[in-house]
């Protein structure tokens, strides 16, 4: 029987290039200065990694939900690292759980800021599959378009989700 740490040593040395394709693929999908946000640690680092590592698309923001809720995110890091991104008000409520109501607040808050002066892509885990509505309507105002791996946040459009549009995309 293998010990811990001989368990680790052998699932380092085994060059699994899986979390690196992933963050590879979700970062070459992505359009020129794209807003990514992520909620997992998976998400988040290994597109940091890839990043700031490999300098891969410099021109993508890449933001982790779960960090803008703490006063340290933004009295530290908004300011030096992300200047040139609007933020949402943060209310005392403010929740890193993303199946709560106050998580999606965050998500779509961020989202609405910054559209439309960039594209905004949510990973998959960034937000409560439950709250999904009719023609992939979000709390808040926003839309989500499946986009490979992510979601995209589009604003509402009433010529999208008008009866003869509908009509004319399920013919």
């Amino acid at each position: 029987s293998m010990t811990y740490s001989g368990r680790i040593r052998q699932a380092h040395d085994t060059n699994s290039t899986t979390v690196g394709s992933y963050a590879d693929a979700l970062l070459s999908s992505l359009p020129q200065n794209a807003l990514l946000v992520s909620h997992t640690d998976i998400n988040l680092n290994a597109v940091r990694y890839k990043q700031e590592c490999e300098g891969a698309r410099p021109d993508v923001t890449h933001l982790s939900v779960q960090l803008i809720p703490y006063p340290w995110f933004r009295e530290r890091q908004q300011s030096a690292f992300f200047s040139h991104i609007s933020f949402p008000p943060i209310f005392r409520n403010a929740s890193t759980d993303r199946q709560s109501e106050a998580n999606s607040q965050i998500v779509v808050g961020l989202a609405l800021a910054n559209l439309p002066r960039r594209r905004v892509f949510l990973d998959i885990h960034s937000l409560n599959d439950g709250l999904i509505g009719d023609f992939n309507s979000y709390p808040g105002g926003v839309h989500l378009v499946p986009y490979g791996l992510l979601w995209e946040v589009v604003p509402p459009s009433p010529e999208l989700f008008a009866d003869n549009g509908l009509a004319a995309w399920r013919e």
